[in-house]
This record gives C-alpha cells, sequence and structure tokens, in this order.
C-alpha cells in the first residue's frame, strides 16, 4: 500500500516550488534530527516520512514562510512522541523526550508575551495571582502567602483568572496545536481588534483594566468630548461601574455599564486613537461583561451613531428602536441625550456563576 498521499491541487505555483524547495533543502536535517532521537534506522526513516508527509499536506496553514524550519522541528518533535507513544503505550514516555516539545521556537515567544499582555487586562485581583504562578513559578500556598489570602482563595482566584484568561484568548486569536496541545501556530481572527503580539500586534499597547476612580473623571469627559460622545449626565454624578483602561500613567480608553434590572446599558465606550487597532475596546467590553455578570443581566444594550460594525463584530446585533425595552427607553440616553438616529444594538450574555473572591 502506498504512503504517498494526492495532494487535492497538484497546480504549480512559485509559492509552491518555493516552499517544496525549502522543505528538501532541509530534509538532511530532519533526517539527522529525527535519528538522534529514534534509534532504529527503519522506525526513523518512517518518522521521517510522517513528517513530510504532515508538512505537505498543511502547506496552507503556513502564512510566515520565514517559520518553516520551526515549524517542521515542532512537527517532527510532535510525530517522534506519537511514535513512541504508538509503540509503547503503557510505557512512560522519557522525560527529556516530552521537554523536547515543548514551544522554543518564536512561536512560543509570541505566545509567552501574548499571555502578558492579555494578563495586563485582568482585574487586578486576578493578575496578580496569575502573574505570580505563570511568569514566578510560586504555588499556590506561596501566592496565598504573597497576598495575603487564604488558600482557598489563592486557588479561586487562579482557577478563575486562567479561565478568563483562555476565553479572551481564543476570543482574539486561533491557535493550531499539536497532537500533546501544544502551540504550533497563532492567528489573529481580526487583526483590527487583536490584542496580542501574533502577526505583527504591537505590545506598546499593553494596558490595565480597572475600575474608575475620582481622579480619572477629568481624563474620562476628555475621552468621550473627543468622540462626541454625551458627558452632560456623567459629571454631574459618581462613576458607579465606570472603567479605564490605562497604559502606565496615561489613560487610553473607558466604558461603563448601567444596570436597568436584569438588562444594562452599554455607554460611555471610548478609546484614545493611538491605541486603537490594539483590542482596548475589546478588554473594555469583556470586563463590562463581567460586572454585568456580578449584576446578574442577562442583556446587554447600547446606541450608536458610528459604530454598529464595530460592536457588531464583538457580539452586538442591531434591532429596532421600538423593541427596545422600557427600562431602556427611560433612561436620558435614549429619550433625549443621544440623537433619534443612534442605532439601538443588543447582546445576549451567557449565564454564569455567581463571582466571587
Amino acid at each position: 500500500m502506498s504512503l504517498v498521499a494526492t495532494p487535492p491541487d497538484t497546480t504549480e505555483t512559485p509559492a509552491s516550488r518555493s516552499f517544496e524547495t525549502g522543505v528538501l533543502a532541509f530534509a538532511d536535517k530532519l533526517r539527522a534530527f529525527v535519528r538522534a532521537r529514534v534509534n532504529n534506522p527503519s522506525d526513523a526513516d518512517d518518522v521521517v516520512h510522517d513528517v513530510l508527509l504532515k508538512v505537505f499536506r498543511s502547506r496552507g496553514r503556513l502564512r510566515d514562510p520565514a517559520r518553516l524550519e520551526a515549524w517542521i522541528y515542532q512537527t517532527a518533535r510532535a510525530t517522534i512522541v506519537d511514535h513512541y507513544r504508538s509503540r509503547r503505550p503503557s510505557e512512560e514516555l522519557p522525560a527529556e523526550l516530552v521537554e523536547s516539545i515543548a514551544p522554543r521556537d518564536e512561536v512560543a515567544q509570541d505566545l509567552r508575551t501574548s499571555v502578558r499582555a492579555f494578563l495586563a487586562s485582568l482585574p487586578e485581583h486576578y493578575r496578580e495571582p496569575l502573574l505570580l504562578s505563570e511568569f514566578h513559578g510560586l504555588t499556590a500556598a506561596r501566592i496565598a502567602e504573597r497576598l495575603g489570602l487564604s488558600l482557598t482563595a489563592a486557588k479561586s482566584r487562579l482557577t478563575r483568572g486562567r479561565a478568563m484568561l483562555r476565553e479572551r484568548m481564543l476570543a482574539c486569536c486561533r491557535f493550531e496545536t499539536d497532537s500533546y496541545g501544544h502551540v504550533i501556530e497563532m492567528q489573529p481572527r481580526r487583526v483590527d481588534t487583536c490584542a496580542c503580539t501574533c502577526d505583527g500586534a504591537d505590545m506598546a499597547s499593553t494596558f490595565t483594566v480597572a475600575p474608575a476612580r475620582d481622579e480619572d473623571l477629568p481624563h474620562v469627559l476628555d475621552m468621550l468630548r473627543s468622540e462626541n460622545l454625551p458627558t452632560a449626565d456623567i459629571a454631574t454624578r459618581p462613576l458607579i461601574h465606570f472603567i479605564v483602561a490605562s497604559r502606565g500613567t496615561e489613560r487610553v480608553g473607558c466604558a461603563a455599564v448601567e444596570p436597568l434590572g436584569d438588562i444594562a446599558l452599554l455607554r460611555s465606550v471610548a478609546v484614545v486613537p493611538a491605541q486603537r487597532r490594539h483590542g482596548v475596546a475589546r478588554a473594555l467590553l469583556a470586563e463590562i461583561e463581567r460586572i454585568a455578570a456580578q449584576l446578574q443581566v442577562h442583556e446587554l444594550f447600547l446606541l450608536t451613531t458610528t459604530a454598529e460594525a464595530a460592536f457588531g463584530r464583538m457580539g452586538f446585533e442591531r434591532i429596532l428602536r421600538d423593541d427596545a425595552p422600557l427600562a431602556l427607553r427611560e433612561t436620558s440616553e435614549f429619550a433625549g441625550v443621544c440623537p433619534a438616529s443612534a442605532v439601538v444594538m443588543r447582546k445576549h450574555l451567557r449565564r454564569r456563576g455567581s463571582i466571587g473572591q
């Protein structure tokens, strides 16, 4: 039986010729790499064949030709492990071989930097324990001691923080993994809202999101006025349920949620021009949704005259003004602060468990 698969598209193009040339030029290195890890020459040749087959079948996934060598090595490591697992499924895989497939190339570096970027967008009481755990190697017990928490509280924050981190990363990017779950490729779902470093995202946009304080009010008003957003009903009342995104000492974005029973109005969303297209708006919305979950809100509404497309990408849908709930129609924004031409949008929120510590 032939082990050579016929590719679905055999049309030769300059790009395909370049890819094949690059892979074939690397074949000797690949063979030496595999034979250093698989003692039986026949088995090693089979592994090399499998690696090349996987690489050619998946060549459409390689978006950056500069990563070809790293991608081949990553595929080879995973294939070697699969080989050992299939031959000796009851035996423990050698620790040094498991370690050898851990990502060490630029994909891993991008991933590590991206995790830091997303961590920066988490609330502080989740961010600090995760930083200590993931980047400083502290145990839950040490983290509890460092932060003055009970062990149960530390573990709870780590669990919830990891869940929030995973949700935000998956909302931003698509990840390709090998058979052992190691990331071998990452691409933004949308470049204009990506908050990480894949595909050239800019780390200069690293920011934190936190509840607004009294001293934030002038900056919030400036951001809203620069976007021609309503401010008349804000300056006269506390910044309740307002959040601010900051990069260092600079405020780069803001948003607020106005509870209306079991629904809420998302309002006052603004991002400074220099920090757009770096995920600030998405991070603000994620935090607003977390606050809404605490308030037992199941639907978010907003009014916009200019950002219907952007909010549509974040899960909102346009509805008729006549279909807006009574509680929303009675708000100052709906009744007169926003023009009658403003589009009404709605987003259903997933039911979540209560948010504790």
